[in-house]
């Protein structure tokens, strides 16, 4: 085959690629696509795990800047609160510290999951049902 793609220009000949096939015998093939699919099936979980783990960080990151933000907020309502109550040289007794009492008013609330880990948990449940299959 030659090329020429202008009239001035001089011919050029493409050389032909030379393919050659090889075949390999697989022994116990079926176990073979099982052992593939197996690992497919935890590399799909390793990356569903890497997700969520990605989400929790991105979370905790956003609450922990939450959390600045109003702690300034306090401190500045403390400082005005302070302008406003007489100055006095008593001071309020310390606390035990054996009385100290965590109470939580919010329930846990259920996360939703992003599309890519639902996509993810879609290919690994195709893995599976070509697991059962063999």
């Amino acid at each position: 085959m030659s090329i020429k793609l202008y009239s001035n220009q001089k011919t050029y000949k493409m050389a032909k690629k030379e393919e050659s096939l090889f075949y390999v015998n697989l022994e116990e093939p079926v176990e073979i696509r099982r052992n593939i699919l197996e690992s497919s099936k935890e590399i799909v979980q390793l990356l569903q795990r890497y997700e969520k783990i990605r989400n929790i960080r991105v979370k905790k990151s956003s609450k922990i800047t939450d959390l600045k933000k109003q702690t300034k907020e306090i401190a500045i309502m403390v400082a005005k609160l302070k302008q406003y109550l007489p100055k006095s040289g008593l001071r309020a007794p310390p606390a035990e510290k054996g009385e100290t009492k965590v109470i939580r008013n919010n329930p846990v609330k259920k996360i939703d999951r992003p599309p890519k880990i639902n996509k993810l948990e879609a290919e690994l449940k195709a893995i599976e049902d070509k697991l059962n299959r063999l």
